[in-house]
């Protein structure tokens, strides 16, 4: 699928869109059989309709502007349904050369997502912006689409984890997420509350490209431990400490889903356990998205 063609219509209204505002790696699979609720529906084929509509999205938009407008690949529709609920998560995911491009709806709620591939090198990782050619290994990195702008998260690799460790008291099933608007690295711990912390520390750090215990050092007398007040709808905080425990095989949604239990955040999480990674338990995960997006 060409950019020239499959993007004509959707480029010509860029300009006058109002652009509005759930733990290894799997990396870039494609949908596979899953993860969210009893009654599966395979990826297809997308419609022209059901790409034109993901592209028009403004999130897909930010990130594609983000990633200076890059040629496009194959694109796959999927809806799944929810257990527990009415509702219904339609995805469309695209692929491009250096990853994939993940849009979401459920109940007129909507989320954009971009997962980087894994082991970019050469000619395809020069292609991307200057700031996105040098991650840390291992660290699951994407970029959340917001209106107007994008959020760059990843996960924190074994290196940092250990060193988050010997601070706060976390286990394997823990997510620890930095990025862009994280000051400088969120903790959320599967447990009963899904409670989240925040790691502060007086040094300077580059989520992109520093790693912890490689490029910055840290001491427990220069980071600061706080709980992050959150203020929980209904039951849903303690629904989704019950499927991130039970998915904590996939760490590429850590960066997705840490600390962001509600609204748009659970739509955000809910399409990235089902577009990329594979296996997650579905009961738990079902019942909390039933939870969260009621």
């Amino acid at each position: 699928m060409s950019k020239e063609h499959d993007r004509d219509k959707p480029q010509e209204t860029k300009s006058s869109l109002n652009r509005r505002s759930f733990v290894k790696a799997v990396g870039t699979s494609s949908i596979a059989v899953g993860a969210l609720g009893s009654q599966v529906a395979a990826a297809e084929q997308a419609t022209d309709s059901d790409l034109e509509r993901a592209l028009h999205s403004p999130g897909v938009q930010s990130i594609l502007d983000e990633l200076n407008d890059p040629e496009l690949g194959e694109a796959k529709h999927q809806v799944q349904q929810l257990d527990g609920s009415n509702s219904e998560l339609e995805l469309v995911t695209i692929s491009v050369e250096f990853g994939k491009i993940i849009y979401a709806e459920v109940d007129n709620q909507e989320s954009a997502q971009f997962h980087f591939g894994n082991d970019l090198k050469g000619s395809v990782q020069n292609e991307l912006p200057d700031k996105y050619q040098d991650f840390p290994s291992g660290s699951d990195p994407l970029l959340l689409g917001k209106e107007d702008d994008v959020v760059f998260r990843r996960s924190a690799t074994s290196q940092e984890r250990e060193i988050v460790g010997q601070i706060a008291d976390i286990d394997d099933e823990a997510m620890v997420t930095t990025g862009s608007d994280i000051d400088d690295f969120l903790i959320t711990k599967s447990d009963e509350s899904a409670h989240s912390f925040n790691l502060t520390f007086e040094e300077e750090f580059d989520s992109t490209t520093d790693e912890l215990g490689v490029d910055v050092s840290i001491n427990q007398k220069s980071a600061t431990l706080s709980p992050q007040i959150r203020t929980q709808e209904q039951n849903c905080g303690p629904a989704l400490g019950d499927c991130l425990a039970s998915g904590a095989g996939c760490a590429a949604c850590s960066g997705t889903c840490a600390g962001a239990p509600t609204g748009i955040g659970a739509v955000a999480c809910a399409a990235c356990l089902q577009g990329v990674c594979v296996g997650v338990a579905g009961v738990e995960c079902a019942q909390a998205f039933g939870v969260c997006l009621s």
